[in-house]
């Protein structure tokens, strides 16, 4: 099973020093700029890894975030993913979410376009500051989350994010993911709404 790993650490040491603890581990750098939010900056990084089962995706990412702790960075959050469909015919905890991710290349005016498209159905605005530039345009993500949704109503539930952004943007990626395990989706606070009020 393909699995993905993101943890986030307190954005206190220089992004040049955590670029290269990422590329010593093989793991992917990453530093997102909410649109707003209790944590508008988060420093982290992404893991994407094959495994047999739940149990040994878990321990590739404790082992990791124990790399993370020993090189002096402060962790805050730990989160274990797999693919949306993934989770159609496997057991999933009961506080595991759904999650889907648009992923864009944009100037600036049609970043604006998103953000105010976003507000609509509602959807999450973030944008990678670290990614190299595309011909004049950066990197941003908008963010679909739903709790409380079986991966089936889920997978519903992100066809109107995708309907969306395909009637105003040509070009996107989209992912859709269940997430397994997050150790403090508070996080995210003031940027999307928290389990207690979703």
């Amino acid at each position: 099973m393909l699995f993905e790993s993101h943890i986030t650490v307190e954005p206190h040491r220089r992004l040049e020093d955590w670029k290269l603890f990422c590329k010593t581990n093989e793991v992917k750098p990453l530093f997102i700029q909410l649109a707003h939010g209790k944590y508008p900056r988060q420093m982290m990084c992404s893991d994407r890894f094959d495994r047999p089962g739940y149990g040994h995706a878990f321990e590739k990412a404790d082992r990791l975030a124990d790399a993370i702790h020993k090189a002096g960075f402060r962790r805050v959050r730990v989160k274990l993913e797999c693919p949306l469909g993934d989770a159609y015919t496997h057991p999933v905890a009961q506080r595991s979410y759904a999650e889907c991710h648009g992923k864009l290349w944009l100037t600036s005016a049609e970043a604006e376009r998103l953000v105010v498209i976003a507000q609509e159905l509602p959807m999450y605005v973030s944008r990678n500051v670290i990614a190299p530039r595309r011909r004049e345009k950066s990197k941003w993500y908008v963010t679909s989350r739903h709790y409380g949704k079986t991966p089936r109503h889920a997978t519903i539930a992100f066809m109107e994010m995708e309907q969306r952004l395909a009637q105003h943007f040509p070009e996107y990626e989209l992912e859709r993911e269940w997430v397994l395990y997050d150790s403090d989706p508070h996080i995210d606070d003031g940027w999307v709404p928290n389990p207690r009020s979703a």
